[in-house]
């Protein structure tokens, strides 16, 4: 026990690094007052979520007399951030090899590891006490304040994350112990990110389907949660949450004895399948000895170093960058996705107002169009990190004899490559969902490709300041950059608001007498601002990148 406590004490320690100012992190700002800041427009945007979900499962489950539900919900979005945010948290903390290699050298068993990992990872959702205080006080004002229940609720909370946390860390030791996936990580973490990608879908677009009346949701989570009870029962440490918060003393009691009894025997039974085969999970088969080592010879080509076969070359290595890891296509894939879900739900309350059939229609979709694949590429860009992405191989981009035109036009093409894929789908799936016709889909997919592309060019340029090689996950690069990216989210919302207030200022003016100035301004600026950051971009390849 003493070992399994020490173990959980420095866990917990770690997933707090960030907060230490004398540690650095990946993904965070150096700057410590920064870092500060992050964190608190972090908790913000986690507490308006939880309470903007908790506001409407308050009114409707106490009016029909269910108050444990409205703590299964909350319960249940915890589960969920497990099973998805909190998921390569996991995968990083408890079975990477950097993790757990400097505890081999210590006189531990590795059970006592796996445990201690589990604890002190399930501890480290202690800020979220923060949240269950903050919807306690939404039910507070609509059901009535119980201390009881407010104890019960802190008492079972760390049970209630340790039940999904550890089946998560059992499930995935074993896999990796009786299975040949240690040979097929990545095909595995890219099947995982498109699982969770699903569920952040589903996740959005019932955030974005709010404008219901309150009728409907109110059937509809009744439908849901409490007729279809499959989904609360699933979540069933959820359920026990929310069944030892509220109702008779018997069987808040009885909820509870049964919360820490599931916790506990799955950290026993942890321990016990921990033991020779938490290592063999991590580190897989044994070393093969040099007779078991395969020679392989490798064939030297000829190479030839023309502006055209290095444009093709660079090309084919940045494509193949990119398709290595999803995590460089996830900020784009996930922008795709909000976007994506925001001009359904919108689309589909507003379709009947709109005339498809309208000469006009193409074109208002079109600059639609623009304006959204501006917004996804400038937040999700993959031309912004072009470089960085080479990481300690970009000695290779300095010494080799590249053509800096070459070399800046085949970044600028893989990224827009990947985006008129990404685009294509997304034009494909709205214009379908919402019966656009084909001209109309056409239409909408050009926009998409046109602001994709003064976002890349754009980001061509911004990829060569503030190269970053130093880090070693994708996820280190794509996390970084604090007020950066926030900067990137905030110029992007002005510069479509630019381009509309232009267009609405001159309607204005000339009493609507002059719409072709009215979309002529806005496409001169475009035009202008994408010559001047090419020309900044092919300057910048050109001097080179010796300063970093």
């Amino acid at each position: 026990m003493n070992n399994i406590l020490l173990i959980s004490k420095y866990a917990l320690k770690e997933q707090f690094f960030p907060y230490y100012p004398s540690k650095r992190t990946p993904g965070m700002p150096k700057n410590y007052l920064a870092r500060i800041v992050v964190f608190i427009l972090t908790y913000l945007g986690l507490g308006y979520l939880f309470s903007a979900i908790s506001i409407v499962t308050a009114k409707v489950f106490i009016d029909l007399g269910l108050d444990y539900m409205y703590f299964t919900i909350f319960a249940m979005m915890v589960t969920v951030m497990i099973l998805t945010i909190y998921l390569a948290t996991i995968m990083a903390g408890i079975f990477s090899e950097k993790a757990i290699s400097n505890y081999q050298t210590l006189p531990i068993k590795e059970e006592e590891l796996f445990v201690g990992k589990i604890i002190g990872g399930c501890m480290s959702f202690v800020d979220y006490f923060l949240f269950f205080i903050l919807i306690y006080v939404i039910y507070d004002r609509v059901g009535g304040f119980d201390l009881l229940g407010f104890a019960l609720g802190l008492v079972n909370f760390l049970p209630m994350v340790v039940i999904p946390y550890t089946l998560v860390a059992l499930l995935i030791m074993l896999i990796k112990r009786f299975s040949n996936i240690n040979s097929h990580k990545k095909l595995f973490k890219n099947l995982g990110y498109g699982v969770m990608f699903v569920i952040l879908g589903f996740i959005y677009y019932f955030a974005f389907s709010q404008n219901a009346s309150g009728a409907n949701i109110s059937k509809a989570l009744n439908d849901v949660f409490v007729e279809g009870s499959l989904v609360s029962n699933i979540f069933f440490n959820a359920k026990l949450f929310g069944l030892s918060i509220t109702g008779s003393i018997g069987r808040r009691l009885i909820a509870s004895l049964i919360l820490y009894a599931i916790s506990g025997g799955l950290l026993v039974l942890s321990y016990k399948l921990a033991d020779k085969n938490y290592y063999r999970s991590v580190f897989g088969k044994a070393v093969k000895n040099e007779k078991e080592v395969k020679k392989s010879s490798t064939k030297v080509k000829n190479v030839s170093l023309n502006q055209s076969s290095q444009f093709k070359a660079l090309v084919k290595r940045d494509l193949k960058v990119l398709m290595n890891d999803v995590m460089f296509l996830y900020s784009p894939m996930l922008m795709a996705l909000i976007f994506g879900i925001i001009t359904i739900t919108t689309g589909r309350n507003n379709i009947e107002e709109f005339n498809l059939a309208s000469p006009y229609s193409k074109w208002v979709i079109l600059a639609g169009g623009y304006s959204i694949g501006f917004l996804i590429w400038s937040n999700g860009g993959i031309a912004q990190n072009a470089l960085s992405r080479e990481g300690k191989s970009f000695y290779l981009i300095q010494t080799l004899p590249i053509d800096p035109h070459s070399h800046m036009l085949a970044r600028l093409s893989s990224a827009s490559l990947i985006a008129t894929g990404i685009n294509l789908v997304l034009a494909v799936v709205v214009g379908l969902v919402l019966k656009f016709g084909l001209v109309n889909i056409l239409a909408g997919f050009v926009g998409l490709s046109l602001g994709a592309l003064l976002s890349n060019i754009i980001g061509v340029f911004l990829s060569t300041v503030g190269i970053n090689i130093s880090w070693t996950n994708p996820k280190d690069l794509i996390n970084n950059g604090g007020f950066r990216v926030f900067g990137y989210y905030l110029l992007s919302l002005l510069f479509v608001f630019l381009n509309v207030g232009i267009g609405i200022f001159v309607m204005m003016m000339s009493g609507g007498t002059m719409p072709y100035l009215a979309i002529g301004l806005p496409v001169l600026l475009n035009i202008i601002i994408a010559l001047v950051f090419y020309l900044l971009a092919k300057k910048r390849y050109t001097r080179g990148f010796m300063d970093i």
